[in-house]
């Protein structure tokens, strides 16, 4: 059950910043779950200094579509943002589709 598997991620040993694939797996599955409280955690995570998640275009869309779960239009602006100031991605498509929604 998705509950129980997303209940995991309130153990202190689990690292969710320490690989670009869970990071993007635990988001998703948060989003697609409506889970706001996790979303909040890894979003919080992101930001912590222990991260070690160099985002993608996949990461960016969606840390993105989370701040958008969460009502958060200006973090999901900073994430836009902070997309387009870095030197190793672009947006797509996609993360254009999630940065409209976001805002909308």
């Amino acid at each position: 059950d998705a509950f129980r598997m997303l209940s995991i991620l309130d153990r202190p040993d689990v690292k969710i910043c320490e690989d670009e694939v869970v990071f993007n797996c635990v988001l998703d599955a948060c989003i697609a779950r409506r889970d706001r409280q996790h979303l909040d955690s890894a979003l919080s995570a992101y930001n912590s200094p222990a991260n070690r998640v160099k985002p993608s275009t996949r990461t960016y869309s969606l840390m993105i579509k989370a701040c958008a779960v969460l009502g958060r239009t200006e973090d999901a602006m900073a994430v836009w943002n902070g997309m387009l100031k870095s030197e190793d991605v672009r947006p797509n498509d996609i993360t254009v589709g999630c940065i409209i929604d976001a805002l909308v």
